[in-house]
């Protein structure tokens, strides 16, 4: 029957136009993705999708120096791996159609992969040296491996029994005699060689002594490349143990991280993903019933933006593993509807990474050894603490190029100091931060760095850091930062009880009104000692500091006192700065169930009224404004406070109450040190 006959209804002629709708959006035959495969010769025999990197690859296969290259989780450090491993054991074979098939034509080598990223280890390290030795001789007993030890005569079993369990001694004697009886040369790929040691962060002495055993298993490869026994060593990890000793080992290392030249090795630049993925994108949007560019737009805004060199001309990549994730996720979706529903659009771009592990173990542990030594911690580091509590992960940040440098080595924090800054450098490497772009337009020639220079900013001392997309924002907002807060939460918690031994430090002194104690605690728990800490810069930051800090010991105190250690502080109902009284604003107003608390703040600058002038002002205003009118039935304990811009300390504190009867007590001022007269 001719669609155009009298005989055919309207309904059906729709319900033909309709199927016909449909069936161009079913899920056309896509070309595999690669999600979970890691193993380029699976992936390539599967008929995956891979994103040709192998230019890349061939010009760093050519290095025959040691290559680092630290990358977060997930980012494709394994697939690159193996990669190589596939490369330098069997030639191109397997790499028919991408660019390096035209670009390499080196003999083929016996390649020990060594992989730590699923190992582990006793707590106590008793089996480290075992465990070691067992992923060694497994990496020489592949068949690949076996194939130019037997040309060469060696048994590796013989080498097994005379290295006693030794690893370093099994890898040196197979590698160097192997050198010494054909003239040949191993390629060895270590993967995640930080894996271990990050997983005893949280234990020094058991840290360390990982560290001293990684960093002599990698001076015996320093000397096997001295007897010229390894053509290739590629080493990957998350994190970068420079000042443990381990890679500053050796003599030359070339450190790949932030090279220009390599900064697209890991992840997918905006035109590899239309290359590669254009099938998924067209589709995607008919599905959600937008422009391919609309589509892009928003997986821009959800997982583009790392960023690993700091130079002008640095290019973008998108999280792989997201990508993926997302991909596959809309295949399934795809396969129930024919049209994405609004409630379904959110789950096709989810937090695939950050629900794989990009949370990782290692980076609450590094947290927790932080804050194993904050009862040692100095005033700026508490301090910092108390910020961290009422600060936004999400804002963008600056480092001095020196601090970045310094800092990325974990091993240097075990010092309970200087926190912010290497918790920050800890979430650059794991991948929550990454360098700002910059507007091209806004920045001079003269500031552009070269290629293979280090990365340099517009201010040219300070490198600019922001997170990367939103699906990192939602991750930090959402999900990690209330675990470290309770964590951080704990630590201030557990500084206030032991420091009041068994009292609740800060509130009992601060509702007796001891002017003293008050100062001395201030000194010790309140006040910055950093000169670059806007909490100086005026009254209002004051105010701000001292309200997030009694709120942070309040809540502290209420979340032990039901294991009964320390009395709740149920007796406080509120804490506002900026409290309106009858006739003004006082600073700081703790409303308490049977005793209130006022803050009159002042803040002395360089060229301004005297210490003494201030308190005299603040203690006439509490009175004059009447700032203890709102509760007139209850006894108000009224704090004047001279803070310093020039010391950062408090300089002066005087005490009252105004009790309910509408009479007043006398003044007690804290004590002056001799120095400060």
């Amino acid at each position: 029957m001719e669609p155009n006959s009298p005989n055919t209804s309207p309904a059906s002629a729709a319900a033909t136009t309709d199927a016909a709708a449909d069936a161009a959006l079913k899920v056309p035959d896509f070309e595999a993705l690669p999600k979970g495969e890691d193993n380029f010769s699976n992936l390539r025999e599967q008929n995956r999708i891979y994103v040709d990197k192998t230019t890349l690859i061939a010009n760093l296969a050519k290095i025959d120096i040691p290559v680092f290259v630290s990358r977060p989780r997930r980012f494709g450090k394994s697939l690159l791996c193996t990669t190589l491993a596939e490369l330098f054991a069997h030639g191109t074979e397997k790499f028919k159609g991408l660019a390096i098939e035209h670009l390499w034509n080196e003999p083929t080598y016996p390649v020990l992969k060594l992989s730590l990223i699923n190992m582990t280890v006793k707590a106590d390290n008793s089996n480290l040296e075992s465990v070691m030795f067992k992923m060694v001789y497994q990496g020489l007993k592949t068949q690949q491996v076996q194939h130019f030890l037997k040309a060469a005569h060696m048994d590796l079993e013989e080498y097994k029994k005379t290295s006693d369990g030794d690893a370093g001694e099994l890898l040196s004697s197979v590698l160097f005699d192997y050198h010494d009886q054909t003239q040949k040369k191993f390629v060895i790929i270590i993967d995640e060689y930080d894996a271990l040691i990050n997983q005893a962060i949280i234990n020094q002495s058991i840290f360390e002594e990982r560290v001293s055993w990684f960093s002599q298993f990698f001076n015996i490869l320093k000397g096997l490349r001295n007897n010229n026994c390894w053509r290739f060593l590629f080493i990957t990890g998350v994190t970068r143990y420079s000042h443990a000793g381990i890679l500053s080992g050796f003599n030359s290392l070339e450190d790949l991280t932030y090279n220009m030249d390599y900064c697209t090795l890991f992840g997918y630049t905006e035109e590899e993903l239309l290359q590669y993925f254009g099938s998924y994108i067209e589709y995607g949007a008919k599905l959600r019933e937008v422009s391919p560019a609309e589509y892009m737009k928003r997986l821009r805004q959800e997982y583009d933006g790392y960023r690993f060199n700091n130079s002008v001309d640095a290019t973008l990549v998108y999280n792989p593993w997201s990508i993926l994730g997302s991909f596959s996720t809309l295949k399934t979706l795809g396969k129930q509807s024919d049209r994405m529903e609004p409630d379904l659009i959110e789950a096709e771009f989810g937090n695939f990474w950050t629900r794989t592990g990009a949370l990782s173990t290692y980076f609450m542990n590094f947290m927790k050894r932080q804050l194993q030594n904050v009862q040692s911690a100095d005033n700026a580091t508490l301090n910092d603490l108390i910020w961290f509590m009422s600060s936004d992960l999400t804002q963008d940040f600056e480092l001095s190029q020196d601090m970045f440098y310094d800092t990325r080595n974990p091993y240097t924090m075990f010092n309970g100091k200087a926190i912010i800054p290497e918790f920050r450098v800890a979430m650059i490497q794991t991948g929550y931060y990454t360098f700002k772009v910059w507007d091209k337009s806004k920045v001079e020639q003269s500031q552009i760095p070269s290629a293979n220079e280090p990365p340099k900013s517009s201010s040219g001392s300070k490198f600019h850091f922001t997170v990367p997309n939103q699906e990192v924002a939602k991750t930090l907002n959402k999900t990690f930062w209330p675990e470290v807060k309770s964590l951080v939460a704990t630590a201030i918690r557990d500084v206030f009880v032991m420091k009041g031994v068994g009292r609740r430090y800060f509130i009992d002194e601060m509702f007796a009104g001891d002017a003293d104690a008050m100062k001395r605690i201030l000194d010790e728990r309140f006040v910055i000692l950093s000169e670059k800490d806007e909490v100086f810069a005026d009254e209002d930051s004051l105010c701000r500091q001292l309200a997030n800090t009694l709120r942070i010991i309040m809540d502290a105190y209420d979340k032990i006192s039901e294991g009964g250690t320390v009395g709740s502080v149920s007796d406080i109902n509120s804490i506002i700065d900026e409290k309106r009284s009858p006739k003004g604003w006082a600073d700081l107003f703790v409303q308490g169930t049977h005793k209130n608390v006022i803050f009159e703040l002042k803040l002395y600058r360089l060229g301004g009224y005297s210490y003494d002038t201030l308190l005299q002002q603040a203690l006439k205003q509490i009175p004059m404004q009447r700032y203890y009118d709102q509760h007139p039935l209850q006894d108000t304990v009224c704090y004047a406070v001279v803070f310093s811009q020039k010391t950062f300390r408090v300089e002066r504190l005087a005490v009252f109450e105004r009790l309910a009867n509408g009479t007043t007590t006398e003044i007690q001022e804290a004590a002056i040190p001799l120095e400060a007269n």
